[in-house]
Parts: structure tokens; sequence; C-alpha cells
């Protein structure tokens, strides 16, 4: 599969932060008389917004990053990935983890994950290197 599959993953994920965040902004602004409901509602698309889109959205960036050979640090310039904090971060782990399966499905079915995860890694951690010019 080509890249264009996570092109459009990307821009149907901003579309979908867009209009959750239009939703939110109605229902914000509502009376404090009327019943929670409303506030749970705003809750919940909050949540999933921040959570679930923003953390799948950058996933996704990454691994198209990823596969059009540009270096982790060219996206994130700023992240700085210490070797020890795959042992520490949970939410790093699982953003590793969701690129490496993201690369897996769209790009290198007969790869297996546990390698993926391993290049994905070692990419993030060299933020100067090219994917085709990983070692493993």
């Amino acid at each position: 599969m080509s890249t264009l599959f996570l092109k459009v993953k990307i821009k149907s994920l901003a579309a979908e932060a867009q209009i959750i965040r239009k939703e939110e902004v109605k229902r914000k602004g509502r009376k404090t008389n009327e019943p929670l409901a409303w506030n749970d509602i705003y809750c919940d698309l909050h949540k999933h917004r921040v959570l679930n889109v923003r953390q799948e959205a950058r996933a996704t960036l990454l691994a198209y990053a990823y596969l059009r050979q540009r270096t982790y640090k060219q996206v994130e310039g700023k992240a700085v990935v210490e070797p020890s904090f795959w042992n520490q971060n949970t939410a790093f782990r699982n953003r590793v983890i969701r690129v490496a399966e993201l690369l897996v499905k769209y790009r290198q079915p007969s790869m297996s994950k546990d390698i993926a995860i391993q290049r994905v890694l070692y990419w993030m951690e060299h933020n100067d290197i090219k994917a085709s010019n990983i070692p493993l």
C-alpha cells in the first residue's frame, strides 16, 4: 500500500477533531440550570478529542513521516527520547507500538510487529537518521 492511505487518515482525523471541537463549543456555553447530561456530553467529547483522536493523529503523522524518509527531528524537533524512557512512560510506549502497527498495516505487512517496534524506537532515539538508514 502507498502512503496515500495514511495521508487520507491524517486528513480525516483532523476533520474529526474540528467537528468535535465545534460540538464542544456549542455545549460549553450552555446555561447552568440545564441537566448535567449536557456537561457529561461536553466532557466525553473533550476526552475523546484530546485522548483518542489526538494520540491517533500523532501516531499516524509519525508513521507517515517514517515512510516518507523524514528524520524524527524533522517531525518533532523539540522532542528528545532517552533510551530509558521506554520503560518509564506508558504513553510513549503506546505511541511507538501504534506507529509500528500502522507501518505493518499500511506499508510492510511482511514485517513482524516486534521488528517494526525496534525500528521505530531506533528512529526516535537517533533523531537525525532516516528510516532507510536504520541498521536493523
